[in-house]
């Protein structure tokens, strides 16, 4: 069954289709941009399985073939990636999708615009450092305290292990507040990435100006040699903006509408205001209780935030005047659409990361 495989949002000058110069997924089908209303969707054809569905192998070959097509797209236009593996039926759908959500894909464009992400990421020789943490004051002190007790315990070992831990976390600690203290001047925001092995003392996503890209790398060759060989940098980029703005799309149904407006505690009919009332009044409620020092869930507002978004798509979409759709009853309602742009200028999530060519 072929469908439409989204990789990214661009702006664009023409309500038109055009070709970018890739192919997608499959290596052989021609990406293009398809617009409506300034903003387009950078595109390709897809048949067969959702690419979230396949084999291991295949997923991976899929997500370097999405990482090529979006970088490739961002070395001419500012372009927010879309989350790997969205697909939509048709190119209406497409258009459909623009509409709704052009009002929030433009102002992330204008917050992305001639932007990039570069990531930097730290590493340290844990043995080394292991060894002078070991002959610590603090370390030492541990040992002899062991020792004065006579034959080590199990207890005592744990007890030193975590001892060892604690000296070696405050000075990875301290490192990284010394690299993020230098780095950050240049960078419009940050986002850390996970840190997978204790030979890793940073890990972090930089937004940066395209224009500052080259002073970035400069001060990351600077900060290498304050560090006299103690750690090793490497620098990924520039990569479009993944940490910062990346697109989630999500079908929405009459059922998910009526669960959302249920939330809300809206009538059967309301208008986008409406919406925005209601969840006005539920977070003040809920800051109220708070005031009164009754406990509260955080899982309250997040499903009322979560119900804002689903209606403000449901009143959004074109024909779209009131909940439960046009008054002509038998016409059928168009493609809805909840449309997120998720990253440190809007909400935390894990972002998808595709890696990319490694800067010396």
């Amino acid at each position: 069954m072929g469908s439409i495989y989204v990789y990214g949002v661009v702006g664009t000058a023409a309500d038109q289709e055009v070709c970018v110069g890739a192919t997608g997924l499959d290596g052989t089908s021609p990406v293009g941009i398809v617009a409506q209303g300034g903003i387009g969707c950078v595109i390709s054809a897809h048949r067969g399985q959702d690419p979230r569905a396949v084999s291991r192998e295949t997923i991976l070959r899929y997500l370097l073939r999405h990482q090529q097509v979006v970088e490739h797209v961002m070395q001419g236009r500012t372009v927010l990636p879309v989350k790997f593996g969205t697909t939509l039926e048709s190119h209406e759908e497409v258009r459909a999708l623009l509409a709704q959500a052009r009002h929030d894909l433009g102002k992330a464009l204008d917050l992305m615009l001639d932007k990039v992400e570069v990531e930097v990421a730290a590493t340290w020789d844990i043995n080394r450092v292991l060894q002078e943490v070991g002959q610590g004051e603090e370390v030492a002190r541990s040992r002899e305290a062991i020792a004065a007790r006579g034959s080590p315990t199990m207890e005592d070992k744990v007890q030193l292990g975590q001892v060892v831990k604690a000296c070696l976390d405050r000075r990875r600690d301290a490192y990284r507040e010394r690299m993020l203290e230098y780095l950050r001047p240049l960078a419009m925001d940050m986002a850390p990435n996970a840190l997978v092995a204790e030979e890793m003392v940073m890990n972090v996503a930089f937004l940066v100006e395209r224009a500052r890209q080259q002073e970035f790398d400069e001060r990351v060759r600077v900060l290498d040699s304050l560090f006299d060989n103690q750690v090793t940098f490497r620098v990924i980029g520039p990569l479009p903006p993944y940490s910062f703005s990346t697109v989630e799309v999500t079908r929405l149904s009459e059922e998910q509408a009526e669960q959302a407006r249920q939330e809300l505690e809206l009538p059967a009919v309301f208008v986008e205001a409406e919406v925005r009332r209601a969840y006005r009044r539920l977070a003040a409620r809920e800051q109220r209780k708070v005031q009164r020092g009754v406990k509260v869930s955080a899982d309250g507002l997040v499903r009322a935030r979560q119900a804002s978004e689903v209606l403000l798509a449901w009143c959004r979409a074109p024909a779209a005047h009131s909940y439960g759709g046009s008054s002509g009853g038998d016409e059928k309602r168009p493609c809805l659409f909840v449309v997120a742009v998720r990253g440190t200028g809007y909400q935390e999530i894990a972002a998808a990361r595709f890696g990319g060519a490694v800067r010396v």
